[in-house]
């Protein structure tokens, strides 16, 4: 379970970053360019779980170093009862603590940058703390801890798109009239715009390609109509090319479509906007180039145009008296580069499709050609089944090393090896009764009852009787490798499970069941995030307040409940 959850979450952040930071190194680098370094030290000091220590939180890493002391009540959301793996909840390198009922936040260094002062909980968002005082209002801190306004800062809404809100009307009271008076504040701190006693709300959602998406919803009795409202789209001048006429439902979760993923925004010149339940493609020009509600069958579609030109739609239709789900892939055109009644969709180089029970990816380039040759283990370093050898592959958008699994059809023997992304074998194949690691060469066996670890040279650094691993089992009888990029193994033994790292040093243990989920986090990316300035996007509103009155006048969304 660990392996799994080490590599889904760690390698596309180890790949993220390319150049070093203050020492830190992606996994890329070093597998590159291992000569350059002589240990997997630099990685695994970078991977931290939470851990316990005398009824109080800390966080260690993969070398068993504690890099946040174990004097926290609460991490995060992470508590003595509850430490899921969702519950860390770091952003952009900062951490909200707590401790002896107080709150403070620290860094991704373990450094406390608040100290735990606060009987409030912190909100930490565009890239500051507000924090409450004693009569109510805010002050701002950075994320380093330094102070930003020394005189509380009045009734700001601070913004994840950003942008601050302030209320110019006097009242605290949530629940407004049937009017309000507010000004929108762009991130370096310049008044985007400001409205006086309207009965609607004017945001900003977010820019992309030169566009920028805003909402437009009712003030309500008791509170904002955002479920009300209509969305459109500014230009780079700050006019409104596209009239809020499109419906915010998504927002705020629908039908086959989550509240979080849906951010409308233009891609490859195309953006997915909704009209009641039907989703469609504009131009920036508000042109709706793509409609599907005139064609036979339901269309579902809940993906924006990805970088090479292409986005999926599920379509059902009836075929033969039954229904069957199509998946189209398609082109900025609307035409359908691949129909697909299986398999799944994404990006990595080329767009695939894996039809599982074939031995084949479908590939589709970016002309739109769909390849489907001997040429396939070339684009995808898949080699094609023989006559003596069933393959099974492993690999992963963004892994390093794709795993290969083959069947001897005559012996019924197996083994295994590593390909990188060139397709070069980097290591031999091996047997499938022990676990390589290719990261930390580490080699994991058992003979009978008697497990052993043993590092690169070949030593042995930690051996268990009566233990199990497994990773060594889902090779011989699932066919299936599981990856880990922490170099952190869960050895079982008996009715406990051993965290070992690939020294050979035992960083904890679990009863289990209760334990059977350990996830390590590699903090290069939040270090990244903040050592790094964030660049606040370019935003510009140039609509008046009359304008805006008119267009709220006629709102389609405006008056639905």
């Amino acid at each position: 379970m660990l392996q799994k959850i080490c590599f889904l979450g760690f390698i596309v952040l180890f790949l993220a970053f390319n150049n070093l930071l203050k020492g830190q190194v992606s996994l890329n680098q070093y597998v590159q360019d291992k000569a350059s370094y002589q240990s997997f030290d630099t990685i695994a000091r970078n991977c931290w779980y939470v851990k316990q220590k005398n009824g109080k939180l800390g966080m260690m890493n993969a070398l068993g170093e504690w890099v946040v002391p174990p004097v926290y009540n609460e991490l995060g959301r992470c508590t003595l009862t509850d430490l899921s793996p969702s519950n860390i909840g770091w952003q952009d390198g900062i951490l909200i603590v707590k401790k002896q009922g107080k709150y403070g936040a620290i860094n991704c260094y373990g450094k406390e940058v608040l100290p735990c002062v606060y009987s409030s909980d912190l909100c930490f968002i565009n890239d500051c703390f507000y924090i409450q005082d004693s009569k109510g209002k805010y002050l701002l801190y950075d994320r380093f801890g330094k102070l930003l306004k020394t005189k509380a800062i009045g009734n700001k809404l601070p913004l994840e798109n950003g942008l601050t809100w302030i209320r110019l009307n006097d009242s605290n009271d949530e629940n407004y009239s049937n009017t309000i008076s507010y000004s929108l504040v762009a991130s370096n701190r310049n008044t985007l715009i400001t409205l006086k006693n309207t009965p609607y709300i004017f945001n900003i959602l977010g820019t992309s390609e030169g566009m920028t998406a805003f909402v437009l919803y009712p003030v309500v009795d008791g509170g904002l109509g955002e479920t009300r409202g209509s969305i459109g789209f500014l230009n780079q001048e700050g006019k409104i090319v596209v009239p809020p006429i499109y419906s915010v439902k998504y927002l705020h979760g629908g039908r086959g479509m989550s509240a979080w993923e849906y951010k409308p925004a233009f891609h490859e010149g195309r953006a997915l906007v909704f009209k009641g339940e039907q989703g469609i493609y504009i131009d920036k020009t508000g042109k709706e180039v793509l409609d599907f509600s005139q064609k036979a069958g339901k269309y579902n579609v809940y993906n924006d145009f990805n970088s090479f030109g292409y986005t999926l739609l599920y379509h059902s239709i009836e075929e033969g008296g039954k229904t069957v789900l199509h998946k189209e892939i398609i082109d900025t055109t609307g035409r359908i580069v691949l129909d697909l009644t299986g398999g799944v969709f994404g990006e990595d180089g080329l767009e695939y499709t894996d039809i599982y029970g074939l031995p084949y990816f479908f590939l589709v380039n970016k002309a739109g050609k769909t390849l489907y040759n001997a040429n396939m283990e070339q684009q995808f370093f898949i080699p094609r089944e023989d006559k003596t050898n069933k393959y099974y592959f492993f690999s992963y958008p963004g892994a390093i090393y794709t795993c290969i699994i083959r069947k001897n059809k005559l012996t019924g023997t197996k083994d295994y090896s590593f390909i990188d992304i060139a397709g070069k074998e980097v290591y031999p194949y091996s047997s499938i009764s022990s676990y390589f690691d290719p990261f930390t060469e580490t080699e994991i066996s058992k003979e009978g009852s008697f497990l052993s670890m043993k590092n690169k040279k070949g030593e042995i650094v930690f051996s268990c009787d009566s233990c199990g691993f497994s990773p060594i089992f889902d090779l011989s009888q699932n066919n299936h490798y599981d990856y880990n990029a922490s170099g952190v193994f869960e050895i079982y033994k008996g009715k406990k499970m051993l965290l070992v790292n690939y020294k050979g040093m035992v960083l904890d243990e679990f009863t289990v069941p209760n334990k059977n989920d350990v996830p390590f986090y590699n903090m290069s990316n939040q270090m990244n995030l903040y050592t790094t300035e964030s660049q606040p996007e370019t935003i510009k509103v140039n609509v008046t307040q009359r304008e805006l009155d008119s267009i709220y006048q006629q709102m389609p969304w405006k008056n639905m409940r």
